[in-house]
């Protein structure tokens, strides 16, 4: 079953009518939107301390000729790339990261290269992926990234809270940051829900950690059948 995706304002005027302090001012727009945001980055510090791949997703990384870099997806977390392949009609590899920059690199013809990477961070321009060898051909759509990603901060009323499975936890977590500006007397009772909701969600997160016992192996074979050999000289 598909879970509700909760806008900032539908969960900011749940809390209100919950809570009967749709007349009052004690609390502003802009306290509202750090105590959900600051829910926000609890529940995923939560989720990543439990099951990173939550988060997981995929994007395509365009390769543009004549430039060694491209950007990283812009909701990457800490740069954590769990696969990054290269899929075309007639070639199909894993794209991997460089081991050793300082031997020379073989490709197997200058117009169909096999990439690998690195990961730059410069405070000027960002961490970005740089390319081996340097693209000469673009290319927008062979190269896929999965990798975790962040969840989304809100800004607008209408930005969606991309939790859904914990969006209980949201809920509690503004109710008791609410509750004590306002010296609210059932802050003791929204900190025992709270705590909870956290325990619920840690039992969740364990539910979704895959057994590893129970995995079949993917066939890697079609891989294999392109990437034979697969050093092309770079190791």
């Amino acid at each position: 079953m598909t879970k509700k995706l909760w806008t900032y304002s539908e969960v900011k005027e749940k809390i209100q009518s919950e809570m009967d302090t749709q007349e009052e001012t004690f609390v502003d727009d802009s306290e509202y939107l750090d105590y959900t945001n600051e829910a926000i980055d609890e529940c995923e510090a939560e989720i990543h301390s439990l099951y990173q791949d939550y988060f997981i997703t995929s994007a395509l990384i365009a390769i543009v000729a004549g430039e060694e870099t491209s950007d990283l997806p812009a909701d990457i977390y800490a740069n954590k790339i769990r696969h990054f392949q290269f899929k075309s009609a007639n070639k199909k590899y894993e794209i991997k990261r460089i081991k050793n920059k300082d031997k020379k690199f073989v490709e197997d013809s200058s117009s169909n290269p096999v990439y690998r990477y690195d990961i730059e961070n410069s405070l000027a321009a960002g961490p970005k992926i740089t390319w081996y060898p340097e693209p000469t051909v673009s290319d927008a759509t062979s190269a896929k990234m999965y990798y975790i990603r962040n969840a989304k901060r809100v800004v607008e009323l209408t930005d969606v809270i991309d939790i859904p499975e914990f969006i209980q936890f949201i809920f509690c977590y503004i109710r008791v940051k609410i509750a004590r500006k306002e010296t609210n007397p059932l802050l003791m009772d929204y900190k025992d829900e709270l705590e909870r909701q956290r325990i619920l969600m840690r039992e969740v997160l364990d539910e979704m950690i895959p057994d590893e016992d129970d995995n079949i192996d993917p066939d890697l074979s079609f891989y294999n059948d392109f990437d034979s050999g697969d050093d092309y000289g770079y190791y």
